[in-house]
């Protein structure tokens, strides 16, 4: 990101230096959330288990 926000490349040194990890389905599902409440404390919620400790 650049400092107004809009992407760029990253350098051929930054790119040496990332690591490609997977992202966990659950984090997944929580940004999903917050994209679509626009709330980020929705992050964190979880309304879709079925565990009693909703």
């Amino acid at each position: 990101m650049t400092v107004l926000g809009t992407p760029r490349e990253p350098s051929p040194e930054a790119l040496a230096r990332s690591v490609g990890k997977a992202v966990c389905p659950d984090c997944v599902d929580g940004a999903g959330r917050v994209r679509e409440t626009g709330d980020l404390s929705a992050f964190w919620s979880k309304k879709d288990r079925s565990s009693p400790d909703q």
